[in-house]
């Protein structure tokens, strides 16, 4: 039974409105599995670019080969108010490897902006070589023979791996006299039984393996909300209630 699996990690509404110059860089969420459901589309553009992350590491390993082992090694990135604390400046306390081979599986982490401020607030000076490799991880990734662009439709789901899909959105703008705003709603999702990942690359929220994530902007008197995996015995009993409906 496929939702007795998944833990929910994180549902938000992304509305946007006016008008996005620039698309989104390549790159992955904090989570297993990301699911976006379009609500209505913008007035022109917005397309979904996804690419395969096996794909990009086959391209820079047969073309750029002394590029692999800075990716290999990793870098500490940024996380964005996502990790315990909830603080914009903390960065993650394990070196994140881009691509992680474990247990016979390639495993992919990217997010160039998160990089690129990781190492600005720790005041790491990346390498020339290093720089390199996180500029040809986003270009490789946006290439005609290998990206994929899709449009969406107003009931349109996607759902896409984090560890083996690198994803971003190009340039929109909204048409709000025609009521054409462009509306998603997005869910973050870990697998209780997912793909195998070395602890180092699991940890990448300073939570521990697969942890959870801060949710910014609700905050208790206890600290930053962190969003709750459900406890087998809470997942059976939701699966069963669902059932009765």
């Amino acid at each position: 039974d496929y939702p007795s699996r998944a833990w929910i990690v994180r549902r938000r509404e992304e509305v946007q409105d006016g008008v996005q110059e620039r698309g989104g860089a390549p790159g992955h969420n904090p989570a297993e599995l990301v699911g976006l459901l379009c609500v209505q589309t913008a007035g022109r553009g917005g397309e979904s670019k996804v690419a395969s992350s096996h794909s990009v590491f086959n391209a820079i390993l047969s073309e750029r080969p002394e590029l692999i082992e800075p990716l290999r090694q990793g870098f500490s990135i940024n996380l964005a108010g996502k990790g315990p604390t909830g603080r914009l400046e903390e960065c993650s306390a394990n070196v994140i490897p881009v691509f992680s081979h474990y247990q016979g599986f390639l495993s992919c982490r990217f997010n160039e902006k998160q990089i690129l401020d990781g190492a600005r607030i720790q005041g790491h000076e990346l390498t020339a070589r290093q720089k390199r490799a996180i500029t040809a991880v986003a270009q490789t990734a946006m290439r005609d023979d290998i990206r994929l662009d899709m449009d969406f439709r107003p009931g349109d789901i996607q759902l896409l791996t984090n560890h083996t899909v690198l994803h971003a959105r190009g340039a929109y703008e909204d048409d709000s006299d025609n009521g054409r705003r462009r509306r998603l709603l997005r869910i973050w999702i870990n697998l209780a039984q997912g793909r195998p990942l070395a602890p180092e690359f699991a940890d990448r929220l300073n939570s521990g393996p697969r942890g959870e994530v801060t949710v910014r902007g609700r905050r208790s008197s206890n600290g930053p909300a962190r969003c709750r995996t459900q406890t087998p015995r809470e997942r059976t009993g939701n699966r069963q209630r669902h059932r009765m409906q």
